[in-house]
């Protein structure tokens, strides 16, 4: 499959250390509003478990808390329409609730399907959207990006899968992953405008995910040779899809 990147550095998409893995995760702690909402068991370091406690950094609104909880492979946060809210996603240790800092992993969004929805992520050092992407983006250098929803949208919801290494197109086209090193926390910003059509958007999240299974895979040499055809193609991608990564000068298409 081929991606189009953003890098902070370096031309290969490389693989993450840590996974993160919702699959077996629980719901230990389900109170957003108040405290806190906590993933058990998502992640190892040097053979400890680490939590996902997500916590709201001002006021939260859900239409539907009960869906703040875990969905196969991903973990969901409900949102009400008319709404935003930061979040920092911290990740620490079981048993001690210290912080817990990963090496290299990604973290993966979807079921951006909505144009009044959209995403902005803090902390990370380059992101991946899949060729054909749906989602408009909205840059002010290389790290402050948010991205919308498609005006027209589809609906990754029907069936939703319940595995993010296999998505339906709609599902691929409506999601993107961020790669993060060295980090124990970072935020998410997610708002869903007044008009969308539901009360409320369920926002999915994953580790790994089907943008990311291609990782490694190539030599420095050959994403050399692809950076001028990345330069050739990003003409005839902006003219037929949503402003992409491919406008960004440090953009390559990776196959």
């Amino acid at each position: 499959m081929t991606f189009i990147t953003m890098h902070t550095g370096g031309m290969q998409l490389p693989c993450g250390t840590a996974e993160i893995d919702f699959f077996g995760s629980q719901v230990t702690e389900s109170s957003l509003n108040s405290s806190s909402l906590t993933f058990s068991n998502v992640a190892s370091v040097e053979g400890k478990t680490v939590d996902l406690v997500v916590t709201k950094l001002w006021t939260y609104k859900s239409t539907s808390p009960d869906q703040n909880t875990v969905f196969g492979k991903f973990g969901t946060i409900n949102l009400h329409k008319n709404s935003s809210t930061s979040f920092n996603f911290n990740f620490v240790y079981t048993d001690s609730g210290e912080a817990a800092v990963l090496d290299t992993f990604y973290m993966s969004f979807f079921g951006i399907s909505n144009h009044m929805a959209n995403i902005k992520v803090a902390g990370f050092d380059q992101y991946v959207l899949p060729l054909g992407s749906l989602l408009r983006k909205q840059a002010r250098g290389d790290v402050d990006v948010k991205f919308h929803g498609p005006m027209k949208e589809c609906d990754p919801f029907d069936p939703m899968s319940e595995d993010p290494l296999v998505l339906s197109e709609c599902q691929l086209k409506t999601s993107l992953s961020y790669l993060f090193s060295k980090k124990s926390t970072f935020s998410v910003k997610l708002a869903v405008g007044v008009f969308t059509p539901a009360d409320g958007i369920n926002f999915y999240f994953a580790g790994s995910s089907q943008l990311t299974s291609g990782c490694g895979d190539g030599s420095v040499a050959k994403m050399l040779s692809a950076e001028s055809k990345a330069l050739s193609s990003a003409a005839s991608i902006a003219a037929t899809g949503p402003p992409l990564a491919s406008r960004h000068p440090r953009a390559f298409v990776l196959h």
